[in-house]
């Protein structure tokens, strides 16, 4: 045979904004090979006609850290086109992880990213320390899609500074020290610094991540110390994320980028914040702002209106940015019970919602989904104003808490659009220059939110539905528009002498299904999913790995570091060379 695949009479929408075309690909030994009328033959032939033809998506924010190791196919992304993810966001990570520091990583993870512990402890297996070492164990996984790391702030913080990064600044000696190590992470391939200040950050005992400790010059050390490197950029996440950013934020985002040299900063995530209207064109001036003064900040958008379950069993972060809710559940259980029925307790509950917040007190839009005793059914379906109502007219938060009380807290509530309420705003976010979609959080809040198929979402609904964009933008959006900020740099295109990570789906029925509970992570632990309708074959590294929505086995996908796209690894300030041949 003349080439691995041939893909034949496929409508190409190549990442780069080129006008639809229609044409043959092929492929071979993992590269694209030929575009047009392809004339030898191929060991598998794919009839495309009548199909779209596209880049593997990229998927620039998860945190799929934990889950590769015990799903290397990276479900549910992977069948939503995502060939290609970034990890270690948020400036959360598995490493660096000293052996008595694994119990505190494991809690702090689980914590913040909604992730169970269980699940954690029981598929990992532990092996390295230092971030080159987990990279190298990232390498040895049957992986079905690529990876890429950012370089964990809270960790490093950690390492270097025990307790007391959960405590104070950090002296000059301790901002050296993780300096250093952040040269190792970056010399090891990471593709650069991810942090958070976000106030609904906390650790497993409500405590601030080490991250948000962290003083502003501290953050220009680490951008400083990125600027010589290449290829690198810088993810954060503000502190006011969820109430509205200030100038002063984008000030500091500026400040970072300006320090790195004029590199990359994503900043998650750029929404329609409930009670803050008008809050995102703000935002958006004051990138353009800083952006005009030689900074390059992008935000991350969601294309979804973005509901939530919450259980207070479990918890999950919904309610960390508000400080006594925070510490009252991160309690164990009995203690948990005792506080949520404390009345002292429920004084300052209730003061805390006074505040701005991601969880907003819009009570009707709060009701019960499902309860785990038969004579608390009278509550499904009802919101806590009705069930207030019922209860004599008490506050809603009391009807709230005695409810799950009356439940073992095991009553699980549903929140209807926590933000994003608007979709002419939705629209409006997405479409703007500087705004990149994504916020999958991929591996993470597997109980409240489900985002993995925001690239279908946004070829489906905001492109076929609404016609929001091109269908050339949206996908350009997707591919090319990330792989250039995160530096994927032979990536996010179909062109001749690229990696072979490409799509086939049919475009009118492009669709996603519905969302669904999943017990398939470690432990028996159960997570939210949804599955892709009209995909029908995803290629990664030249090779099909989902074929009609059913896994082909094969697992080509690699660990890709950013010291790949360069001649050599930078050891001092001297700045080097890009290889060549991934020159965009």
């Amino acid at each position: 045979m003349d080439f691995d695949i041939v893909i034949r009479g496929g409508t190409i929408i190549d990442g780069l904004k080129t006008p639809a075309y229609q044409s043959d690909i092929a492929i071979k030994d993992g590269k694209i090979v030929a575009i047009g009328e392809v004339k030898g033959s191929g060991e598998k032939e794919i009839d495309a006609k009548g199909k779209t033809v596209t880049p593997g998506f990229i998927d620039m924010h998860t945190h799929m850290d934990g889950q590769l190791f015990w799903d290397g196919m990276a479900t549910p992304s992977t069948y939503h086109g995502v060939t290609s993810i970034m990890i270690a966001n948020c400036g959360f990570a598995l490493t660096p992880i000293k052996p008595e520091s694994k119990d505190w990583v494991i809690k702090m993870l689980s914590r913040v990213e909604g992730i169970p512990e269980q699940s954690l402890r029981e598929g990992l297996d532990i092996t390295w320390e230092t971030y080159p070492q987990y990279l190298d164990a990232v390498e040895e996984l049957d992986l079905g899609l690529n990876v890429g790391a950012m370089v964990p702030h809270s960790n490093i913080r950690y390492d270097v500074m025990g307790e007391a990064a959960r405590e104070r600044e950090a002296t000059s000696e301790e901002v050296a020290s993780m300096i250093a190590i952040f040269d190792q992470c970056m010399q090891a391939g990471g593709f650069g610094l991810s942090s958070s200040w976000n106030s609904g950050h906390a650790d497993a005992d409500g405590v601030p991540v080490p991250s948000r400790f962290g003083s502003k010059e501290e953050l220009i050390s680490f951008a400083k110390a990125l600027q010589k490197y290449p290829v690198g950029g810088i993810e954060f996440t503000p502190k006011g994320l969820m109430s509205g950013l200030k100038s002063e934020d984008f000030q500091l985002i500026g400040d970072m980028s300006r320090a790195a040299g004029g590199k990359p900063v994503n900043w998650n995530a750029l929404l329609d914040v409930y009670g803050k209207p008008g809050i995102w064109r703000k935002e958006l001036d004051w990138m353009e702002e800083q952006n005009a003064k030689g900074a390059q900040i992008y935000a991350i958008n969601s294309c979804f209106s973005i509901d939530a379950d919450i259980c207070f069993a479990t918890a999950g972060n919904l309610l960390d940015d508000r400080p006594n809710w925070s510490r009252i559940l991160a309690l164990p259980h009995n203690e948990k019970v005792a506080a949520l029925a404390d009345p002292d307790e429920r004084v300052k509950l209730k003061k805390d919602f006074e505040g701005d917040g991601l969880f907003s007190a819009v009570w009707i839009d709060v009701k019960v989904n499902a309860v785990s005793k038969p004579e608390n059914q009278h509550y499904v379906g009802k919101n806590l104003v009705e069930i207030a109502e019922e209860k004599g007219g008490i506050d809603p938060i009391d009807a709230w808490l005695d409810v799950a009380l009356e439940d073992d807290l095991k009553t699980e509530f549903f929140r209807r659009a926590l933000q994003n309420q608007d979709e002419d705003v939705i629209e409006q976010i997405i479409q703007h220059e500087l705004s990149i979609p994504g916020v999958s959080d991929g591996g993470a809040h597997l109980e409240y939110l489900c985002q993995y198929g925001w690239p279908i979402k946004l070829l489906s609904y905001w492109v076929k539905e609404k016609a929001s964009m091109t269908l050339e933008e949206a996908v350009w959006r997707c591919t090319t528009f990330p792989a250039q900020i995160v530096g994927l740099k032979d990536r996010g295109a179909i062109k001749e002498g690229s990696p072979a990570d490409v799509l086939v789906f049919d475009y009118e029925k492009l669709a996603i299904d519905e969302v669904r509970w999943a017990s398939d992570i470690p432990g028996g632990q159960r997570r939210k999913v949804h599955y892709p309708i009209g995909m029908e074959c995803v290629i990664v590294n030249g090779e099909v790995t989902i074929e009609h929505g059913v896994a082909t086995g094969q697992r080509p996908g690699k660990l890709i570091r950013s010291t790949d796209y360069y001649d050599s690894v930078p050891t001092n300030a001297d700045t080097v060379k890009r290889k060549s041949e991934v020159v965009v």
